[in-house]
């Protein structure tokens, strides 16, 4: 999944701001089997898809100071429920 989401943050353009729910949502549409795959070795006791979506957004993370950094704001998005809410906004840099 750390690939998956690696190759998806460098096709964003330098200079554009994004958020974890825009990287979800492509992994699903794109990578629908790793997602499921992904899914299957990260249980939860409840609120899964919050765990799991939380465990993407650390991979965002990850990558801070080399692909992004973090915006001194969240974004309002949709989540994968339709609901808005907050969430981290990053900037692609090199």
């Amino acid at each position: 999944m750390r690939t998956i989401i690696e190759n998806l943050v460098s096709n964003i353009t330098v200079g554009l701001a994004f958020d974890a729910h825009f990287i979800i949502d492509t992994v699903i549409m794109e990578h629908s089997d790793s997602y499921l795959a992904f899914a299957e070795i990260h249980p939860a006791h409840n609120k899964r898809t919050e765990y799991l979506h939380s465990e993407l957004s650390k991979i965002i993370a990850s990558f801070e100071g080399s692909l992004v950094e973090r915006m001194n704001c969240d974004s309002l998005s949709y989540n994968i429920r339709g609901k808005a809410s907050n969430c981290k906004l990053w900037k692609r840099i090199t």
